[in-house]
Formats: structure tokens, sequence, C-alpha cells
């Protein structure tokens, strides 16, 4: 199972109600996981979407939502996502 949020151009739902399963959804999430699941793993793979809409964030009640929820209750095993890492550059490092 492929958890993953709607992300364009990473992630793209298609609205063509003739599609099914993983013919619904196209970007470089999907092809990432093709490679990897049936070039290197060779298993096949279903995506679905996180029930939430959610990336992932911790909770006050101390667990986490989203991707990162599912992922770590074991609903989906991989997390087709896009990390945006920000922090001190070295202009700022003194």
């Amino acid at each position: 199972m492929v958890d993953a949020a709607q992300s364009e151009p990473y992630l793209i739902v298609l609205d063509d109600p003739e599609l099914a399963g993983n013919a619904r959804f196209e970007g470089y999430c999907v092809d990432l996981a093709e490679k990897i699941c049936r070039q290197y793993l060779n298993v096949d793979f279903k995506i679905q979407l996180v029930k939430d809409g959610k990336y992932g964030e911790f909770t006050d009640n101390g667990t986490w939502n989203g991707m990162v929820g599912e992922l770590t209750n074991r609903v989906g095993v991989y997390c087709g996502v896009i990390l945006n890492i920000s922090g001190i550059g070295p202009e700022q490092n003194h």
C-alpha cells in the first residue's frame, strides 16, 4: 500500500470516472513507486489517498496524523511525499 496526498505535479488524481486503481494517478511519486516496487522489489502495489489528506503532524494527544500516522500505524508501507526542508544556510551560520 502506498499512501499519498494529492500535490501537483508529484501526485495528480485524474478526473476520469472510467479509470480505476493506480491508473487514476500520475506524477513523480507514482513514477517513483512504480520504479521501486516493480524494478527493484518485484512487488505489486496499490496507491491510496491518505484519509485525512494531510502529510502528517504531531497531534496534542501524542500521535501522528496524515501519511506519517498511517505509516506508523502500519496502514501504509510507503509514503509518496515531497518534503520541504528548511534550515540555516551557510551564509547564516556564524
